[in-house]
């Protein structure tokens, strides 16, 4: 606690709690039995580490009522079964992290998944989280192969625009805003020790290290990154043809000005108090809307698959007779423009 309070005084915005499960073992020590060894029941999500997170809260929300400015937030990183996960946010009387990531839509989709299966993992977010928590999405992180990579280059704007316009926190791993994907590393390069302690023949399966290349910022030496020699990790040689200099300049349809626009867009009251009604339209498509009375309604519709499709969007009852309907914000690779 005095640690926390320590960079609180620094000035730092709020604080990300890595690995928490595996704050606490059990108090015996025991080693779980088959088959529950796989799971380490014994070694995560014990009641003290919820507990401990509540306490860590508290200070959190002290420091905030004794100095005032922006909220200081507590985030934690749970890999674990949901009903575990949302116990990180708190219980009925107390409160633990503002939000606990949502790792779901990154383990429980691929480049084949259908609508049905996307819309399927928001909603069992939103099923099993307490009301009065507010949800949030996440589409990557150092730990996992990169957005672009696992779902394609073409569907980087979408799942963008998905965890953007979602009600709720939007949380970006460095990158995703200008559609990076995965670098190049070999062993030799290699500095994630899980791999580098694996076979070498499994480096390619095992290794992190693909994710966490430096970003793109130019075309100039190492990507901008860096002016040394070399880098902690290569960078990738597709900075060349993807970096934010580029995808910066005006006139260019990109990730990142799309990016911009999302985060212009999020501001909308509609993005921020309206409700949301979310439907599949066929294999590969589904949409939302966004209403709140007395403010646009706005529509969101995804094809995450590699054929066109045409849908109706008649379920929508709030938009079947609008006789003004305009493109607000398209991806790269749509045939549609704004306005």
């Amino acid at each position: 606690k005095d640690v926390l309070v320590f960079w609180l005084d620094k000035g730092v915005d709020g604080f990300r709690i890595d690995a928490a499960p595996y704050l606490f073992e059990h108090a015996d020590f025991q080693d779980a039995p088959p088959p529950d060894n796989v799971s380490r029941s014994y070694v995560q999500n014990q009641p003290e580490t919820y507990d401990m997170i509540y306490q860590w809260r508290q200070v959190i929300d002290d420091y905030n009522k004794q100095n005032g400015g922006d909220t200081r937030v507590l985030m934690t990183e749970a890999y674990t079964p949901i009903n575990s996960t949302m116990l990180y946010y708190g219980n009925e009387t107390v409160d633990g992290a503002h939000f606990t990531f949502n790792f779901y839509l990154i383990i429980n989709t691929t480049n084949n998944s259908t609508a049905n299966q996307v819309v399927s993992v928001i909603n069992t977010w939103f099923q099993n989280m307490p009301r009065r928590f507010v949800a949030n999405w996440v589409l990557g992180n150092h730990d996992r192969h990169r957005v672009a990579t696992r779902q394609g280059v073409e569907n980087v704007d979408g799942y963008n625009m998905l965890i953007t316009l979602l009600p709720g926190i939007a949380n970006t791993y460095n990158g995703e805003e200008i559609g990076m994907e995965d670098g190049e590393v070999t062993w030799e390069e290699g500095q994630d020790s899980i791999a580098c302690q694996s076979a070498r023949e499994n480096f390619q399966s095992t290794s992190r290290d693909f994710q966490r290349t430096p970003f793109h910022w130019d075309s100039t030496v190492n990507a901008g990154f860096s002016t040394a020699n070399k880098t902690w990790l290569p960078v990738s040689s597709k900075y060349r043809t993807n970096n934010l200099e580029l995808q910066s300049r005006d006139g260019v349809k990109s990730h990142f000005h799309i990016y911009q626009d999302l985060m212009k867009l999020r501001k909308e009251n509609t993005f921020i108090f309206g409700n949301l009604n979310i439907e599949v339209l066929d294999t590969n498509v589904f949409a939302f809307t966004r209403e709140l009375d007395g403010n646009d309604t706005y529509v969101f519709i995804f094809n995450n698959g590699y054929n066109s499709a045409t849908v109706s969007l008649s379920s929508f009852k709030s938009i079947a007779d609008c006789a003004d309907v305009r493109v607000v914000l398209s991806s790269t690779n749509s045939l549609r423009n704004k306005g």
